[in-house]
């Protein structure tokens, strides 16, 4: 293993040395919240397909670990069929049928149809379904079986998430010093103290230490000691937090607020595990050091001193806002809402069992509106956005003024890109399109109404009209039922083979056998 604390050059981030961090992208839509609240965190995958992939109350499996059980959404509110997703490269598009469960996505009523870019399904949309189901749609990294990676305290079952956790073990068995960077709120304290719990240095001493709360001038002592009569009023030596933390992990937060006179030394402390007290001698110190800033200490103009950047990243973890990790938010809502709830002697108000579904509706309402904000403050922000809700909540859950503007004007904004979108995929007339076009859509899409109107971008209506209007083109239901049985006998019953020889739609020629009760065995 390499010397921690030579001078060779500074190892690389976990984020690229660890392997079995980068699984492929996909498709994911994680269950924000649900009645059933164990629920909650759990994802289904979806693949480019030329198919359609039908989410409802019956479809579409959602699990927690990739080999785990699943299960379908089970939720009585949301309809059978409740949308049709339609997964390509070009991105997705989204059909809910008539007098089917309602459906919000970021912040729009979704009374048809729908298509989001690609890139929209980078950054993530958020889905209501009848009012009852809160889902993230995004692409992202699927998730790793978690194996016996411990939880670490962690919240979030993301594949970034288990990516945290997998890095906390490995860098806690390494006892290296470590740099933690990320935006204010992400959680770099948590992480910091979850190394020190899972290393071997637990049960030793922790000691935390804020940079920017310590004056230039008192820093050369606060860290490293003075000794007595070292300056007036000093008495009796006093110890500094390298000496205080002697045998265990020193975490000095906001180390990119470190004042500049002080960082020549801090470097030769780290550098040489040797420190000299104020008006003392040199003495050596043996302890791990995780620092953690949110601010750039690469650039040039931070004035922060590089020989210390690198000498404080041995290892390096880089946290993400929340953000860009929305898919934990259900979990992380569900845990600081249980704090806070609890704290006020007010859990009867968590959604739960015995939860009206007018109770259960303002909650989904909350979750959802709480996944279309962008959470600058990450998860200290949420934590105390919970909080808040505890304390206005008296007899039923309540918003206070500033957050509930904030939620507001977030789904606003989430609406603006969604309605962009819309107008960007104006529909063609079906008038532009040519003859041989539509003939090569329909028989690439086997007749199907759906992916023809998608691949050409025009209206399902428009496609109707043109196989009424063309005696090339028929429906199932247009079939003469002497033709049919004679198809059906002679494919054995096999209802995809009759709809290709017949040149109709195979999901129209079951629904038509389904509903004149015909029955033929497929072998």
């Amino acid at each position: 293993m390499p010397d921690p604390h030579s001078d060779d050059a500074t190892l690389p981030s976990l984020d690229t040395a660890l392997p079995g961090l980068r699984p492929r992208l996909s498709l994911i839509a994680t269950i924000v919240f649900h009645p059933d609240l164990t629920r909650v965190g759990e994802y289904a995958v979806m693949h480019r397909s030329r198919l359609p992939v039908v989410l409802g109350r019956e479809t579409l499996d959602f699990q927690r670990e990739p080999s785990g059980p699943a299960q379908c959404l089970a939720e009585p509110y949301v309809s059978r069929r409740a949308l049709s997703l339609e997964y390509s490269a070009r991105g997705l598009h989204l059909q809910r049928d008539p007098g089917t469960s309602r459906c919000r996505v970021n912040g729009v009523e979704l009374d048809s149809e729908m298509a989001l870019t690609p890139e929209q399904l980078t950054t993530g949309v958020a889905i209501l379904l009848a009012h009852t189901v809160v889902l993230w749609l995004a692409i992202g990294h699927e998730r790793e079986p978690a194996g016996a990676t411990p939880g670490h305290g962690l919240v979030g079952g993301s594949a970034y998430s288990q990516g945290l956790r997998q890095q906390i073990s490995t860098v806690a068995a390494a006892d290296m010093d470590i740099l933690l960077r990320g935006a204010t709120g992400t959680g770099k304290e948590v992480l910091a103290r979850a190394i020190y719990a899972a290393s071997e240095r637990s049960g030793r001493p922790l000691v935390t230490v804020n940079m920017a709360a310590i004056p230039a001038s008192l820093a050369p002592s606060a860290l490293f000691g003075a000794s007595r009569g070292a300056y007036t009023g000093a008495d009796k030596s006093r110890r500094g937090y390298f000496q205080q933390a002697a045998g265990g992990t020193l975490f000095l937060d906001e180390i990119g607020d470190t004042p500049a006179e002080i960082q020549p030394q801090l470097l030769r402390a780290l550098q040489e595990r040797e420190i000299q007290p104020v008006g003392g001698d040199l003495e050596k110190v043996e302890l791990r050091v995780i620092s953690a800033t949110d601010a750039d200490v690469d650039s040039r103009e931070s004035g922060f001193n590089a020989a210390l950047r690198h000498r404080l990243a041995a290892l390096e973890i880089v946290l993400r806002p929340l953000r860009e990790h929305r898919e934990d938010l259900g979990e992380l809502l569900g845990h600081f809402l249980r704090d806070a709830f609890y704290g006020q002697g007010r859990a009867s108000l968590l959604p739960g069992p015995d939860s009206t579904a007018r109770q259960i509706a303002s909650w989904a309402n909350f979750y959802y509106a709480c996944l279309c904000y962008t959470w600058p403050g990450n998860i200290r922000q949420l934590q105390n956005a919970c909080r808040q809700v505890a304390v206005a909540s008296r007899s039923s859950l309540v918003l206070p003024t500033i957050l509930l503007d904030l939620l507001s004007r977030a789904q606003e904004a989430a609406e603006e890109t969604v309605t962009a979108n819309a107008v960007a995929e104006k529909l063609r007339h079906i008038a532009e399109v040519s003859d041989e076009e539509f003939a090569r859509a329909m028989h690439d899409h086997g007749h199907e109404v759906r992916p023809v109107a998608r691949s050409l971008n025009v209206s399902r209506q428009a496609v109707y009209r043109k196989i009424a209007s063309d005696a090339r083109y028929r429906l199932a239901g247009e079939v003469a039922q002497d033709e049919l049985e004679q198809a059906l006998e002679r494919c054995r019953g096999n209802t995809a083979e009759v709809a290709r020889q017949l040149e109709v739609s195979a999901s129209g020629l079951r629904a038509r056998l389904r509903q004149e009760q015909v029955r033929h065995p497929v072998p």
